[in-house]
């Protein structure tokens, strides 16, 4: 017999074993459903696999740009958990922590948690030494061609220039050729006739470049990517090629950026078996990390989990990279009172994981730059806990000194809302100055700080500049600088550019150092980046001739009489006002000591003149006399060379940048302003140039002027691509002559701060005339062949600013454009309109309405809007005679307003003319296929007419179907004659039931006059007959 106490034991132990055996299978079933889940996931993949067609070799020879190259590797999705695919990662780096730890403290020493008041170290590699390494990594590619091409001799030698030439302008080298004078090098491979895929890739890119034509590129590349997967060309060749099919494109479909992917995941495994130049590997990975979105990114890293062949410190500095930006992404720059918890700890989960990672990167690479810069953003937030940002400063410059993004990174954690201080920003800037390294940008941080302290902790109060003590930080760069200068004779500052000399003149100008941004201006002899100066349109040229103008004795008075003749004009300013204006003008003049002192008495001279002519009442001309006397134009490249000083021609050359033009007075609607356009885009995509009534935050005469929404513009934009008959393969590089424009226009819409826009078919390229009177109730706009009248529902501003801006926009996404885009301003004008010229009321009595266009008509026979509206009233008023002879007078004096055309087309058919009126109103209908009373007259005539050959009952109906949806979508009048038309176009259908329905809604809404005609026809449809015109019509 067992014990009470063995019986226990033995139960126990049985239960024990027991939960073990319900353990085991709880854990095989997980097992079980894990292998399931796992199995279910690959089924799935290999699905989705098969149906994009990724293990296809026949699709993928096809469209090879379309599908990803595996090589001889298994074929994959970049699909999948990030997490989950580098937790073992994790584990490893985790299991590395007291490794890291160490590695930390040691290379800290005695700075470990220092304040950033410590001085600079040198730095052994400066950006020239990696620049000299990172060409040399691309000279591979070179040596690559030399070593495998099939090109003849001759084709061969003219390769190897053009492929040296490419690879030092790419690399940023200072002695490389221009854009421009690369294209002839590729001109030159073209006519050789090579067919070396690598050449071939880079030259499609430089002629892409040059001519836009994307198409051409396209072909190029679709070749070279079959011919390069089977050459021994390294790898690296296949990522430029699929970037730039990627960056041309506005629009990546799945494949295409998979295709990539993989490409970069095979180049980083090739590259990872070397590791020869993994610092310029990395350096080109994260110029592709940075300029990708975040499905780009995760794709990217889940491509590189997926392999066993990339190098480990890559793998975790990558995910690294992506958990920190996830975390500071959901964060979204909100303060940690501003989340919820549930988004803390997403926020602080993520940037926990992430630190790990980087911080094993760093074990493995303590020579690179990259994951240090990523950690100062960490340790920022405290969770690091041997490390301030400071110490994550020091590690990423210790090896590239110069490499600016961690100084702005460090920036953040000086600032006093992240537990920094001023004082740490004064000492920073003064090591930078003490470096002494002005072959760098080390000691322009010095000024970089002062203006990123104004950009995010003064907040544009300059007054703050003083009191940080801004002066004695300036004085102690300029004297160091002024000794370099004399140590070094005849060597380049690293701030000599045309940026940094405008930079820091535009920073003493507006910290109120007038004298010292005098003398940064003269030394940099006309050399200035304007665009700085110019900023939100702010006149920076005039400003910068004014700061030389009021000097001395005369400075309080050129600014009292600049404050005077830039302020708003109204109609009712006095000219006596003016007057005074110019007898204080003819005595501040004479003491004009310097040319941009005259040039600003040259600017206001001319903005007398205009001011004169605009208060009585004349036309103020405003030409570009002596090179654009009272105007502030952007654009650096004009043509000033003409006689014709009403003309400018200016060429855009910076497509990130608009160009604008922008009379230098100020007056006050209502006004009448005329000018002439012109564009030539040498590039597909598109251009536009419009002009604007805008509104200028601040006093107009302040030093800074910050643009707000426009309020009210109208524009003419033009489409330009390549015409698409060309048939051949491969697609040649085609001509810039070749390209064509498609023009839209955007005129005010019926409220303010909304417009609408048209698409026109402009009859003719060259000049096309801007004409626009803006009126508070009203616009009335000439835009090529367009022309309309808008009311506005809101009473539009008068007291805003004149403004012509240009943009031009390359069709391809991230491809950079071409220099090539003219434009054109031509006898521009503006007066002012009398307050005696008020419009008619919408609902005024015809009469009334048709007497005042026809005085504007005969005040100004060119008013084409006066015009078109007098058109409008005939044709309501049911003047068929008159309205035909309007329209035929301005169609032969201006036969691209095709507008007009639908008016002649209406005054036929009014007058029972049918077939004369179909070609009319066939014509308006291409252009304009809104208009409800034209569709609907065609409707009809189509059902109606007795011509056998004309009539088409099948379009007749799906016209008069159509202009009844347009008159339901717009809440356009479907007036009695619109139900009559239909009615006509069923009958003729033989649909006789809708026709009596829409017959009878024209009956009901007749006037009586029209009610017999309707009555008639509706005795025809009772009777199941067609409607048609009477034989002798």
């Amino acid at each position: 017999m067992l014990s009470p106490l063995q019986k226990n034991l033995l139960r126990a132990t049985l239960l024990v074993f027991v939960m073990l055996g319900m353990l085991a299978l709880l854990i095989s079933r997980q097992k079980k459903h894990v292998r399931q889940q796992q199995a279910d996931r690959e089924i799935k993949a290999t699905a989705e696999i098969r149906q994009r067609g990724y293990d296809d070799p026949r699709r993928r020879s096809e469209k090879p740009l379309d599908f990803p190259d595996y090589g001889d590797g298994p074929v994959y999705l970049l699909t999948g958990d990030c997490k989950e695919l580098s937790e073992d990662l994790y584990q490893v780096a985790s299991q590395a922590s007291g490794k890291v730890k160490s590695l930390k403290l040691k290379r800290a020493g005695k700075t470990l948690n220092q304040p950033i008041d410590l001085p600079l170290l040198e730095s052994i590699l400066t950006p020239r030494d990696f620049s000299q390494k990172y060409l040399k990594f691309r000279l591979r590619e070179l040596e690559a061609y030399r070593e495998l091409t099939a090109d003849k001799a001759d084709v061969k030698a003219a390769g190897e220039k053009f492929l040296q030439a490419y690879l030092f302008r790419v690399t940023g080298q200072p002695d490389a050729l221009s854009n421009a004078e690369l294209v002839p090098l590729a001109q030159k491979v073209i006519e050789l006739k090579s067919n070396d895929p690598l050449l071939l890739t880079y030259v499609a890119l430089v002629l892409c470049e040059a001519t836009g034509d994307i198409d051409a590129a396209l072909s190029t590349w679709t070749r070279c990517i079959e011919q390069l997967r089977t050459s021994r060309y390294p790898l690296i060749v296949q990522v430029y090629l699929r970037l730039f099919v990627v960056d041309s494109r506005s629009m990546v479909g799945q494949g295409q950026r998979d295709a990539l992917l993989v490409s970069i995941v095979r180049w980083l495994e090739e590259e990872s078996a070397t590791k020869q130049w993994d610092d310029c590997v990395h350096f080109k990975l994260v110029g592709i990390w940075d300029q990708n979105n975040v499905t780009f990114r995760n794709g990217l890293l889940i491509g590189c989990l997926k392999s066993d062949k990339i190098d480990p410190f890559i793998k975790h500095w990558l995910t690294g990279l992506y958990l920190a930006d996830k975390a500071w992404d959901g964060r979204g720059g909100r303060y940690p009172g501003n989340m919820s918890r549930e988004e803390y700890q997403f926020f602080e989960s993520n940037l926990e994981r992430g630190k790990v990672h980087l911080e094993y990167a760093c074990l493995l690479r303590p020579d690179s730059p990259y994951p240090p810069f990523k950690l100062i953003s960490v340790a920022l937030t405290g969770l690091d806990r041997e490390y301030e940002p400071t110490d994550w400063f020091r590690r990423s410059v210790e090896n590239r000194l110069d490499q600016s993004l961690p100084y702005y990174r460090l920036w953040n954690s000086m600032l006093p809302r992240w537990g920094g201080n001023l004082g740490q920003f004064r000492s920073f800037a003064n090591h930078c100055i003490d470096t002494n390294r002005f072959d760098t940008q080390l000691p322009y941080y010095a000024f970089e700080i002062l203006q990123y302290l104004q950009d995010n902790e003064f907040i544009d109060d300059w007054s703050q500049q003083k009191k940080f003590g801004a002066k004695v930080i300036i004085d102690r760069f300029l004297a160091q600088r002024k000794k370099y200068r004399e140590a070094h004779p005849g060597e380049k500052l690293y701030g000599d550019t045309a940026y940094y000399r405008t930079r820091i003149g535009y920073f003493l100008e507006r910290a109120g150092y007038p004298q010292l941004a005098m003398a940064e201006y003269k030394a940099a002899e006309g050399d200035l980046d304007y665009s700085q100066l110019q900023r939100s349109h702010r006149p920076g040229k005039f400003l910068m001739c004014r700061m030389f103008a009021a000097q001395g004795e005369v400075q309080d008075r050129v600014l009292q009489f600049d404050q005077k003749i830039r302020a708003g004009w109204f109609a009712d300013s006095k000219m006596s006002d003016v007057e005074q204006l110019e007898q204080e003008w003819q005595e501040l003049k004479q003491t004009a000591g310097d040319e941009l002192a005259e040039r600003y008495y040259a600017h206001t001279g001319k903005m007398l003149q205009q001011l004169k002519a605009y208060l009585k009442g004349d036309w103020v001309e405003f030409d570009f006399q002596d090179q654009g006397l009272g105007w502030e134009i952007s654009e650096n490249e004009i043509d000033w060379d003409r006689e014709d000083q009403n003309l400018l021609i200016c060429r855009k050359t910076n497509e990130s940048q608009s160009s604008w033009a922008r009379p230098l007075i100020s007056i006050e609607a209502p006004f009448h302003i005329q000018a002439h356009v012109e564009q030539i885009a040498f590039h597909t995509g598109e251009t536009r140039i419009d002009i604007r009534w805008t509104e200028l935050y601040g006093n107009p005469n302040a030093q800074e002027e910050e643009e707000k929404v426009p309020e009210l513009n109208i524009a003419l934009s033009s489409s330009w691509s390549y015409p698409k008959e060309k048939k051949e393969q491969p697609v040649p590089f085609r001509s810039l002559a070749d390209l064509k424009p498609h023009f839209r226009i955007y005129t005010v819409d019926r409220v303010p701060y909304r417009h609408q826009e048209q698409s026109i078919r402009v009859m003719r390229t060259g000049m096309h005339l801007m004409d626009w009177k803006l009126r508070a109730d009203s616009s009335e706009v000439t835009l090529g062949n367009y022309m309309d009248l808008v009311r506005f529902d809101e009473t539009a501003p008068l007291r805003n600013h004149l403004l012509f801006r240009i943009n031009a926009k390359s069709k391809s996404s991230r491809l950079p454009g071409s220099t090539g885009f003219v434009w054109k301003l031509k006898d521009v004008r503006l007066q002012r309109l009398p307050a005696t010229d008020v419009l008619p009321a919408a609902d005024s009595p015809l009469e009334e309405r048709m007497t005042y266009w026809e005085q504007r008509v005969k005040r100004d026979p060119d008013d084409c809007v006066a015009r078109l509206k007098l058109c409008e009233v005939y044709w309501e008023k049911g003047r068929a005679e008159e309205l035909l002879e309007q329209s035929n007078q301005i169609l032969t004096r201006w036969p691209e307003l095709e507008k007009i055309r639908q008016y002649q087309g209406l005054a036929l058919y009014k007058l029972g003319r049918y077939q004369e009126a179909l070609v009319s109103l066939e014509l308006a209908m291409k252009e304009y296929r809104d208009e409800v009373d034209v569709i609907m007259a065609a409707a009809e005539i189509l059902a109606a007419t007795n011509d056998q050959e004309t009539r088409d009952k099948k379009r007749a109906l799906e016209l008069a179907v159509f202009g009844k949806r347009i008159s339901d979508n717009y809440k356009v009048e479907f007036k009695a004659m619109n139900w009559a038309n239909l009615a006509v176009a069923y009958a003729e259908n033989e649909n006789y039931e809708a026709a009596l329905k829409a017959n009878q809604e024209a009956i009901a809404l007749a006037p009586e006059n029209l009610k017999p005609e309707f009555q008639k026809r509706q005795k025809l449809y009772e009777a199941a007959k067609p409607y048609r015109y009477p034989p002798d019509k």
